[in-house]
C-alpha cells in the first residue's frame, strides 16, 4: 500500500493533534492518541483560529458574556483531539479517562453557518458529574457548564449542566461558521479550578448533532457494502456542500461526484476523522503524512485533501482560477480563509496558509473539496474508467477490497455512488 503511483500515494495514516487551548502552536502528529478503533489510526483535526470566521460577532460582546472565563487547558491537564458534528445526523465519539494523565478532553470543531449544533455529554461509567463547556478557539469561554453566551449571530444555551444525573448538554446557534473547542470534564474538576483529577474508571459518550432542511440522512450502500461513519457522513458532505459548488450540467456534477468519491472512498480517505487536513508525501523510505506547514519534494507522489488528489495535476495558477470560478464574489485568500477553517487549523498555522506561496498554496487550494474534485475528476476518467491502471483497483487493503476489487466492482460502486447522490444533491 506504501508505493508511489502516478494518481494518488496510498495512505499513511497518523493522527494530527490540535495545537492546544493557550497559545497556538502547530500541529504535532502522534499516531498514539488515535480513537478510531477501525484504522491505525486517522487525521484529527486541528485548533481553528476564529480571527474573520467567528467575525467580530464574538470578539466585540465581551461585555455581553455571562459565562465566566475558565482556563481548562492553562490550569487543568488536556488531553487534544477533535470531532466534527455530522449534518443531519449524529456523530458519536466515546472516550475515557482511563490513563490518569487527564483531567480534561479538549475537542476541536467547527459549528456550521446558519446550523443549529446541539452537543450532548453522557457519562457511561464511574461515579463523576459530567461538565461540558464550550469556547471560540481564540479563548473566549461561550458556555461555562451553567451559563450560555448570546451575542449578535450567536446564541449558546446549556440545555443541561450535568451537575445532576448522567448528562450535560448545550445547543448553539450561529449565524457565521464557529471554531471552536469543546471541554469534557466533571464539576469536581471544574470546581476545583482544574486542580482535581477523574476517576480512572470515568468513560462517556459526546454526541454532536447539526441540524439541518435540506434532505434527510441516508444509509451509504456502495457495491453492496454498507459505509460506516465518518464516511457515511463525508458523503453527504459532498452532496450537501461540493456537488452544489461544480461546474457543468446536472449529470457532469454527478458524474465528476461519484468517480471522485469513489476514489476518495477507496483509498480510505472518507474513513479519515478529517480528510481536508490530509497530507500524504512519498519519501524514498515510503510514504509518509506529513504537517500542514509542510511540502514534498517535485516529482515525488503527493497526495491532499478529501479527492485525494496529486498535488502535481494542477498548477497554482489553475487552482487559483478555480478558486475564484466555483466561489463567485471570493477572492483566493477567501477561499484558503474558509479552507483552513473546515480544517481545524490553529491560529498560527491558519495565518501562515492564506499568506502561504508556491507548492504549499496550490496545496491547500486543492484541499478544499470543489476545487479537489474539479481538478480530480480527469485522472481518475483518463486511469481508472478509460484504462484500468494498476493503482486502480486490488485487495491491498480493507477499503479497496470492499469497493474496488477488481474492475467490475469499482465500476458498480461508481454507478451506486451517481444513484445515491441524485437522490441527495438538492
Amino acid at each position: 500500500m506504501c508505493q508511489a503511483r502516478p494518481v494518488a500515494a496510498s495512505i499513511f495514516f497518523a493522527t494530527s493533534l490540535l495545537a492546544g487551548c493557550a497559545p497556538a502552536i502547530l500541529g504535532a502528529l502522534d499516531a498514539a492518541t488515535a480513537d478510531d478503533g477501525a484504522l491505525p489510526g486517522d487525521a484529527v483535526r486541528a485548533d481553528a483560529a476564529t480571527a474573520d470566521t467567528v467575525g467580530s460577532d464574538v470578539a466585540q460582546s465581551d461585555a455581553a458574556l455571562t459565562p465566566a472565563q475558565l482556563a481548562p487547558c492553562v490550569n487543568g491537564d488536556c488531553w487534544q483531539t477533535s470531532v466534527l458534528p455530522v449534518l443531519c445526523h449524529a456523530g458519536t465519539t466515546d472516550e475515557n479517562f482511563s490513563s490518569g494523565n487527564y483531567n480534561v478532553h479538549a475537542y476541536a470543531t467547527l459549528f456550521r453557518a446558519a446550523t443549529a449544533t446541539r452537543v450532548h455529554l453522557t457519562r457511561t461509567g464511574g461515579s463523576w458529574q459530567p461538565a461540558l463547556l464550550i469556547a471560540a478557539t481564540a479563548g473566549t469561554l461561550l458556555a461555562d457548564g451553567e451559563r450560555g453566551a448570546t451575542s449578535s449571530g450567536l446564541t449558546v444555551s446549556v440545555e443541561n449542566s450535568g451537575r445532576s444525573g448522567d448528562q450535560a448538554g448545550v445547543l448553539v446557534q450561529t449565524a457565521q461558521a464557529l471554531g471552536a473547542i469543546v471541554y469534557v470534564t466533571s464539576w469536581n474538576v471544574v470546581d476545583s479550578d482544574f486542580v482535581e483529577r477523574l476517576p480512572t474508571d470515568a468513560t462517556y459518550t459526546l454526541e454532536l448533532t447539526s441540524g439541518c432542511d435540506q434532505a434527510t440522512y441516508r444509509a451509504c450502500v456502495v457495491n453492496g457494502h454498507s459505509v460506516t461513519e465518518p464516511g457515511c457522513g463525508w458523503l453527504h458532505e459532498i452532496a450537501w456542500e461540493v456537488v452544489p459548488r461544480l461546474q457543468g450540467t446536472r449529470d457532469q456534477r454527478l458524474t465528476t461526484a461519484s468517480r471522485v468519491a469513489w476514489w476518495a472512498l477507496k483509498e480510505g480517505l472518507l474513513s479519515l476523522r478529517n480528510p481536508i487536513v490530509y497530507s500524504n508525501c512519498n519519501f524514498t523510505t515510503g510514504d509518509q503524512r506529513i504537517g500542514p506547514l509542510e511540502t514534498c519534494a517535485v516529482g515525488r507522489a503527493w497526495q491532499v485533501g478529501m479527492s485525494g488528489i496529486q498535488v502535481w495535476a494542477a498548477t497554482l495558477a489553475e487552482a487559483e482560477t478555480s478558486a475564484t470560478t466555483l466561489y463567485p464574489g471570493q477572492s483566493v485568500g477567501d477561499v484558503l480563509t474558509a479552507t483552513a477553517d473546515e480544517a481545524l487549523l490553529d491560529a498560527i498555522t491558519r495565518a501562515a496558509v492564506v499568506t502561504s506561496t508556491g507548492d504549499l498554496r496550490r496545496s491547500w487550494l486543492l484541499r478544499n473539496s470543489a476545487i479537489g474534485f474539479t481538478h480530480q475528476v480527469s485522472s481518475v476518467t483518463s486511469e481508472c474508467i478509460d484504462r484500468s491502471l494498476s493503482w486502480c483497483y486490488g485487495t491491498g487493503w480493507t477499503t479497496s477490497q470492499l469497493y474496488a476489487p477488481d474492475r467490475a466492482g469499482a465500476m458498480q460502486s461508481i454507478a451506486d455512488l451517481y444513484a445515491w447522490f441524485d437522490l441527495q444533491v438538492p
